[in-house]
């Protein structure tokens, strides 16, 4: 009897460290996920001698119906300063586990 309580403990236990464990690593696939698609959207920038990369931000959007993607599509915004000049380029960007990013350009919301 006590071993099977205690194989009961263990499971319990177990789970509960499962599901901390599962959390976490949840958290950083989908930290990983934006961080591919900054990258990815970086790349699709315009080659401009000087541009310089102020600041990037990766937003979740809300995944339309029929959505058959493996993240929600995020939304990635890119702001920049070139010749002089301060700008914003915003990417929808679609994560597929195995594939390359899905970029696309979107108007900027500036």
């Amino acid at each position: 009897m006590t071993m099977v309580v205690g194989r009961f403990w263990l499971s319990v236990y177990g789970a509960c460290i499962c599901a901390g464990l599962c959390a976490d690593i949840s958290t950083g696939l989908a930290a990983d996920f934006d961080q591919d698609c900054i990258f990815a959207s970086a790349s699709r920038l315009p080659r401009i001698p000087g541009l310089v990369v102020k600041k990037s931000q990766a937003t979740k959007m809300p995944a339309p119906k029929g959505w058959n993607a493996d993240a929600p599509p995020t939304r990635v915004d890119i702001d920049f300063s070139a010749a002089g000049q301060e700008g914003r380029y915003s990417f929808l960007c679609a994560i597929v586990v195995g594939a390359a990013p899905i970029v696309t350009r979107i108007p900027s919301d500036q």
